[in-house]
């Protein structure tokens, strides 16, 4: 049973920290993920602001009038 478990462990972190890296946060916090905090932990990544989204340009096509 352990043998399964901590390669399905390591895995839930690495596309944790994969998902965290692409919002802007340092992918350390994908740790969380392996305690019980984790519902609360999304709620917080949820409704905080994301870094990556304030460095994103946004390009909008001319109006055409």
């Amino acid at each position: 049973m352990l043998g399964l478990f901590i390669p399905m462990a390591l895995l839930w972190v690495w596309i944790l920290a994969r998902i965290l890296q692409r919002a802007g946060y340092s992918g350390w916090w994908a740790l969380i993920g392996l305690t019980p905090l984790l519902p609360l932990a999304v709620w917080v990544f949820a409704f905080s602001s994301w870094p990556a989204a304030q460095r994103t340009v946004v390009l909008m096509p001319p109006e055409r009038g």
